[in-house]
């Protein structure tokens, strides 16, 4: 089954929210039996304990990059969910203190419900005008989707990686992070590398889903 193209319903840019306390809505209606995938940004010393939205889907961690003394990215996700009209807020809780962003917002994709397949994640020093390369597979299917974040604050100019399509363009004025996606048709590894002008330490994670099957009786199937 084709894996859809994926729809931003929630774009936060430098938000940010008290553990506890709902975002604002989303701007996007998401179908049921979507993929929604969430791009977060915690500071140093604290992470996302649980997220839920305001309809009853709860969220799980696909992966997280914490490196002592920077803040951290974290990719959240939930498979076949219910509907998620525009509106719809989500609420995390925070250990450790402090507050979330929810820098880069909430993507929807649809037939990619068959469950998380890999993740991939990396730090480096300060760098300025850098390339960052974050490789991940091979793939166990070879159709899924790649989602990718990238957590870092002083910079001055922000290139895609040709082969991904970034979600939130605008990121650069409003103080948030890339969001960015590639749908895969190989099970062959790939790299993300975006670059950009300025110095930071970026924290970068990436997370790949599979695209729901289909039975030899024509039936489909997810996994929750």
């Amino acid at each position: 089954m084709a894996i859809g193209t994926p729809v931003l319903i929630f774009n936060n840019a430098g938000a940010h929210v008290s553990s506890g306390v709902a975002t604002g809505g989303t701007t996007a209606d998401a179908p049921a039996g979507s993929l929604v995938v969430i791009a977060i940004a915690v500071p140093s010393g604290s992470t996302v304990g649980t997220l839920v939205d305001s309809v009853g889907n709860t969220y799980s961690r696909a992966v997280r990059l914490a490196p002592a003394g920077q803040q951290e990215a974290e990719l959240w996700y939930c498979t076949n969910v219910l509907h998620l009209p525009v509106g719809t807020t989500f609420t995390a809780t925070v250990v450790g203190g402090g507050t979330f962003s929810v820098y880069s917002g909430a993507a929807a994709v649809s037939s990619a419900n068959a469950g998380l397949d890999l993740t991939a994640s990396k730090n480096v020093s300060a760098q300025l005008n850098f390339n960052p390369s974050i490789s991940i597979g091979p793939f166990a299917a070879a159709n899924e989707i790649v989602f990718a974040t990238l957590n870092f604050g002083s910079f001055t100019s922000y290139v895609e990686d040709a082969a991904f399509t970034n979600l939130v363009p605008n990121f650069l004025s409003g103080n948030g992070c890339p969001f960015s996606y590639r749908i895969v048709s190989a099970t062959t590894s790939i790299a993300w590398t975006p670059s950009w002008s300025g110095s930071d330490s970026p924290t970068g994670v990436l997370a790949s889903f599979q695209a729901s099957g289909v039975d030899v009786a024509g039936h489909t199937w997810s996994e929750c």
